[in-house]
């Protein structure tokens, strides 16, 4: 299953059956400053834990 969260500087798909709201918001925070523009770092952050795929 895969799960959209947007944010204002990027989009991250999440694939997971399991996943709370609080994380979901912890990822939306992340999305919304400017430093994850693009991918730029966040997405190396998050490949580490291999739990969503930025578009």
């Amino acid at each position: 299953m895969m799960k959209l969260i947007k944010g204002k500087f990027d989009t991250a798909k999440v694939f997971t059956e399991n996943i709370d709201d609080m994380t979901m918001e912890q990822i939306k925070s992340f999305l919304d400053q400017q430093f994850v523009t693009g991918g730029h770092g966040f997405k190396q952050f998050l490949q580490e834990d291999q739990l969503l795929s930025l578009k």
